[in-house]
């Protein structure tokens, strides 16, 4: 049973949330409701709860900053925000600051439903992690390491003291360490062509290939994301970092050749990455949570459906972090992209802004793959009425495209495929049509002909209607009225 607070300062919506958030699932217990938030921290102080579901406007704070209150003194507590305001500064607050889900009033059964389900999933991972950890069947020693190096956040003498007791004898003076990703290419078609193979399985043939450990160095593989799997090595004795590069090299070279041999599929280097100490090593380890984090907020947008609020999650990432976090983001995206749709996806080492359209792009498939036929018509024969009816109006691509609920450089493509002419040709050949009915069946002048059909320049009126009908509009109109 999950504990819930709500926290709203309107007595009345504070009252029927209550009942309905208690009437919706029986796995989730509302256990505290305040109008004022001084009155939950309060609450707080004695009581845990696992969430915490607030509107954004309320009396003495901010549903922000009793958000970042309780990141900072209570950071396993989930939040989620209610909001009148479309604000965009909130909804990147609420990013970083991990929010699980910031809904927009007014607030509807079925939002209400969406966001016990995203609370539902955030607490149940935490609780039991998932991916790396979780996978780790039969090899206790590397669950056990990983944890530490989860939990681990600066404090070096624990640190090391635990892992000496797993026989792990590290220092901190001679601790240089690595990170390398390696890329394990074909493994979906391997997954379809052997289906008695199981990911976990396949995992833990890695695992055991990784965890090869000698006098010099200790292996640990830290995650198996997709098929890509990444592996942090740590130097056990003095050395300089030419011998310790040198070390690793080798070490990679062999896994690479173990992993060829018994799982027949070709393996390349995405990443690596040396650390002078573990000082070096706990901030890029630290980085890599923040980025994963922020990655999986964008994958549960898209488990849920919810493409538009991927694509501005994705879209706000480059306002929140520097260009090399950005892209750190964009990759572990695409990566979590790639394990949803099973396929390979090939990420160049460019910039943030490219990286992006590639995330957005691949949104848009997912979006394009969930629509069924009747729905993708339904989208086409909704754009097209739309255009039918306000071609006069000076209306872009933009404007069509929201209209629809379609990302702009989707639809355009979209509409393409399906219409099989380019949105600006169609729109042309709309006021072409109306002009040409103006011409044969009214007396209306020519330069109001243009401006009635969405022609705001009489001049390229003239010109682009000569080229469609190779007859100027005097002529054209003449000829089918029968005049001489």
């Amino acid at each position: 049973m999950f504990k819930i607070m709500l926290i709203e300062d309107d007595i009345q919506v504070l009252r029927q949330l209550n009942k309905i958030l208690s009437g919706i699932r029986n796995d989730f217990e509302v256990v505290a409701a305040f109008t004022h938030p001084s009155d939950a921290i309060e609450y707080l102080k004695n009581n845990a709860v696992d969430a915490i579901i607030t509107d954004i406007q309320l009396p003495e704070m901010t549903g922000i900053e009793l958000c970042e209150y309780c990141h900072k003194h209570y950071p396993n507590i989930k939040f989620a925000i209610l909001s009148a305001y479309d604000n965009f500064e909130y909804a990147q607050k609420a990013i970083d600051l991990e929010v699980v889900h910031y809904v927009l009033k007014p607030i509807t059964l079925s939002k209400l439903e969406v966001l016990l389900n995203k609370l539902s999933k955030r607490i149940s991972r935490d609780e039991k992690p998932e991916g790396f950890v979780a996978s780790l069947v039969n090899l206790n020693r590397q669950q056990t390491i990983l944890n530490l190096l989860s939990n681990f956040y600066g404090n070096y003498n624990e640190f090391f003291e635990e892992m000496k007791k797993n026989d792990v004898v590290l220092s901190y003076d001679t601790c240089m360490c690595s990170a390398v990703s390696l890329i394990l290419n074909g493994l979906f078609d391997l997954l379809k062509e052997k289906p008695s193979h199981s990911k976990d399985e396949l995992y833990q043939i890695a695992a055991k290939i990784v965890a090869r450990n000698n006098s010099s160095i200790y292996c640990v593989l830290f995650n198996y994301s997709s098929n890509v799997i990444t592996v942090f090595i740590f130097s056990k004795m003095q050395t300089n970092m030419d011998e310790f590069k040198d070390t690793v090299s080798a070490y990679i070279q062999d896994i690479i050749q173990d992993i060829k041999n018994i799982l027949k599929t070709t393996v390349d280097i995405k990443a690596l990455n040396f650390f002078n100490n573990i000082d070096e090593f706990n901030k890029a380890q630290r980085q890599y949570y923040t980025c994963e984090e922020q990655a999986k907020n964008i994958i549960s947008y898209i488990y849920n459906n919810d493409f538009d609020a991927a694509i501005r999650c994705a879209e706000a990432i480059k306002a929140i972090f520097d260009e090399n976090q950005s892209k750190l983001v964009y990759n572990h995206i695409l990566s979590h992209i790639s394990n949803y749709t099973k396929k390979n996806i090939i990420i160049d080492d460019c910039s943030s802004e490219k990286l992006l359209n590639t995330v957005i792009s691949e949104i848009n498939n997912i979006k394009y793959d969930s629509l069924s036929n009747n729905s993708r018509d339904d989208i086409i024969e909704n754009a097209c009425r739309f255009i039918n009816n306000n071609f006069a109006n000076d209306i872009t691509l933009n404007d069509v495209a929201k209209h629809v609920f379609l990302n702009p450089i989707y639809f355009s493509s979209y509409f393409k495929k399906q219409t099989g002419e380019k949105y600006s040709d169609y729109l042309a050949n709309v006021k072409l049509q109306k002009a040409r009915q103006l011409l044969k069946d009214t007396n209306v002048k020519i330069p109001d002909v243009a401006e009635m059909s969405g022609f705001r320049d009489t001049n390229y009126f003239y010109k682009i209607f000569k080229n469609a009908t190779g007859l100027t509009p005097l002529e054209y109109r003449k000829k089918y009225r029968g005049e001489n």
